[in-house]
């Protein structure tokens, strides 16, 4: 508003000053001239200031709008990260839990059922024979519970990632799927590997797990590598598949819930997951996260604590 207030003021004082002034006549050509030209120009300045008093508001409320979205992201970020913690630490819990107390239970059991099953052995009495066959096919049903067990406490938290670091868990984890599945898992880990703090280690074999559990569920695939290397404080770790592979739209779908929590812990440390893959050409999933020398990194997940 007062943009137009002041060029209406230059248009009627310079009318004036020719007018009253310079007592140049009003029917003069030059005064016609002369108003269409300051008009035209006078217009001209003043769009020139609205817009660019619009552009610097515009510009100012972009600014504002991508600050308060990247501290979204940051809290976001933060947030991510902290439920990934309280979830590994909530796993490794229940996963002591199962392996030490039920274990514990499942073991003392079999051991009660071999020595009942020794001293109606050792009567020599036939007619306690069927009920010796029992006792031998229940110490087998416990047998097989505590393998599950063993399964179900190390798919929660394997206690080699805690102990033994994140190279052996890669390998054990490789092992398994191919006891279960078949398929041949061939994994390549850059030697000396690093100690790494706790959450980079737990980001990095998740991806890993889901990886592998994905490939053995939808892909198809007879061959698989793993590869995995700590180069200018970056981890790389890389999952690659023959395949069938799958559409850009299933990658980027909602349901893809695996999909969306690996990239999720991969932007929760700052890092970045790249998934290249093409209908009959297989899957290649690529996890790389900085790897800081920051010691708070190094506490700020402590699942067996």
């Amino acid at each position: 508003m007062l943009y137009v207030l002041l060029a209406s003021t230059w248009i009627a004082g310079c009318d004036l000053i020719f007018v009253h002034i310079l007592n140049v006549p009003v029917e003069s050509i030059l005064i016609h001239t002369f108003k269409g030209v300051n008009f035209a120009a006078t217009t001209g300045v003043l769009f020139y200031l609205v817009l660019r008093r619009a552009y610097g508001g515009w510009r100012r409320a972009e600014a504002e709008r991508l600050a308060v979205l990247a501290a979204s992201n940051e809290r976001f970020r933060s947030l991510s990260s902290r439920i990934q913690t309280l979830r590994e630490s909530e796993r490794a819990s229940i996963s002591r839990e199962v392996h030490d107390e039920l274990g514990q239970i499942l073991t003392g059991i079999k051991l009660k059922v071999r020595m009942i099953e020794s001293r109606l052995d050792e009567r020599d009495d036939i007619s306690l024979n069927p009920q010796i066959e029992d006792l031998v096919e229940a110490g087998e049903m416990i047998d097989e519970t505590i393998n599950a067990v063993r399964r179900i406490s190390t798919g929660l938290r394997p206690s080699t990632l805690d102990h033994l670091g994140l190279a052996t868990a890669i390998r054990g984890e490789a092992e398994q799927f191919i006891h279960r599945t078949g398929v041949d898992c061939r994994v390549e880990i850059a030697e000396p590997f690093p100690e790494l703090p706790p959450v980079v280690q737990t980001t990095a074999f998740r991806v890993c797990q889901e990886c592998l559990t994905n490939v053995a569920r939808h892909s198809g695939a007879s061959r698989v590598s793993v590869h995995c290397r700590v180069e200018e404080e970056t981890l790389e770790l890389s999952v690659a598949d023959n395949g069938a592979g799958c559409p850009p739209s299933v990658l980027s779908a909602p349901a893809s819930l695996g999909l969306i929590g690996m990239r999720e812990r991969a932007e929760a440390l700052a890092g970045t997951l790249d998934i290249a893959s093409s209908p009959g050409s297989g899957t290649t999933v690529t996890l790389r996260v900085p790897v800081p020398s920051n010691p708070e990194f190094h506490t700020h997940e402590n699942p067996v604590s």
